[in-house]
């Protein structure tokens, strides 16, 4: 969420910190291993910052000969994370891509179900918009700033430093472009 409001530059440290914790503890964590969004969400973040994670942290939820289970079905979180995590694919990792196929089709044909306009939407998002191929603060949409708001104070406190930061960024961009056509 940090990366999708384009807040991220000012919790590096923090993030860091984390991710080195989850890092070194990836392998000897034991709880989650069959929350199939714990696992996809920590592996996406440690491929994207850099980080060595081998793909077959799947495995548990592929069934040799049959592709990956059923017992992900009606997880529509944890669909949608194991679609981004497929995006982190490198070439000869077969489990990423049959992930992203599996995943894909799933959440396709949950969009010709009877979903809520804001499910339906999240879903789009995610298949039309991977966080690895798009401008995450460019795509911080209002609908995603208005979906948050009422969770809890925390979030709309973090929305408020993003919506801060977005208008200084605005600014700081058209203070650039007035330099570069004077």
């Amino acid at each position: 969420m940090i990366q999708r409001l384009g807040v991220k530059s000012l919790f590096r440290e923090q993030i860091k910190a984390i991710l080195r914790w989850q890092y070194t503890h990836f392998s000897s964590l034991n709880h989650g291993k069959d929350d199939v969004y714990e696992i996809a969400l920590r592996f996406r973040l440690l491929r994207q910052e850099g980080y060595h994670v081998p793909a077959d942290v799947f495995e548990y939820f592929n069934d040799k000969g049959k592709g990956f289970v059923m017992k992900l079905e009606g997880n529509i979180k944890g669909m949608m994370e194991l679609y981004e995590a497929s995006q982190m694919s490198m070439e000869g990792e077969d489990i990423l891509d049959e992930a992203g196929c599996f995943s894909s089709n799933y959440l396709n044909a949950l969009l010709t179900c009877d979903l809520d306009h804001e499910q339906a939407r999240m879903i789009e998002s995610t298949l039309q918009y991977p966080y690895r191929k798009s401008f995450a603060r460019l795509l911080a949409p209002q609908s995603f700033v208005n979906d948050m708001l009422g969770a809890n104070s925390w979030m709309e406190d973090l929305l408020e430093v993003a919506n801060r930061k977005r208008r200084i960024d605005q600014y700081v961009h058209q203070e650039e472009i007035h330099q570069i056509n004077k």
